[in-house]
């Protein structure tokens, strides 16, 4: 288990028995230890990839930001129970979302997952995080995706030129393009 999750688990657990020694809340220890286990299980490195990042749209950044995940897969795959993170450098100031609901995506398609306020989201955003993340860094940063211990996949981008997302291809380059996803239609330059 990483430190920051044992943090959040020790951080929930005291405030939830402090409610219940108070006798403002009954059963809290119980239910609040229990309820930040991960619902994923058996993800591997690989099993989903993030291939585009968003994090300075023209504008303001808030309800704008984006990230494409992709299914490279021969089977439909379901994003629940995965956390989503955010940081400004590996461990550091990090931001989570955990899919707490169904986000499925089918085999060989992508899915847009943006921090829109807006419900249903609109598009090109498929599935909303909200302000979980907070302001995805524009100085750079890390995005990733993670199943308990399980870093699903992870990518580090440099300093994001206002309006133009990152993309990474199976080589791992980074490729500055247009405010599109792909997803959307959008080919690559």
């Amino acid at each position: 288990m990483r430190p920051w999750r044992l943090e959040s688990n020790v951080k929930t657990v005291v405030g939830s028995c402090l409610a219940v020694a108070l006798g403002l809340v009954t059963g809290a220890c119980e239910s609040a230890a229990s309820a930040e286990v991960p619902a994923c299980e058996g993800w591997r490195p690989g099993d989903v990839v993030i291939t585009e990042v968003l994090a300075d749209p023209d504008g303001t950044d808030t309800g704008q930001e984006w990230l494409e995940v992709y299914n490279p897969g021969r089977t439909e795959v379901d994003l629940a129970g995965l956390m989503l993170y955010a940081a400004r450098a590996p461990g550091a100031e990090e931001h989570a979302y955990v899919f707490a609901s169904s986000v499925p995506v089918a085999a060989r398609d992508f899915v847009v997952l943006g921090d829109t306020r807006a419900e249903p989201p609109e598009p090109p955003v498929d599935h909303a995080y909200g302000d979980a993340l907070g302001a995805l860094p524009n100085t750079g940063g890390v995005v990733g995706l993670r199943c308990g211990d399980v870093v699903v996949d992870e990518v580090r981008y440099a300093k994001a030129r206002a309006g133009a997302r990152a993309s990474w291809m199976a080589a791992a380059r980074r490729m500055p393009s247009t405010t599109t996803p792909r997803s959307a239609g959008v080919t690559r330059p």
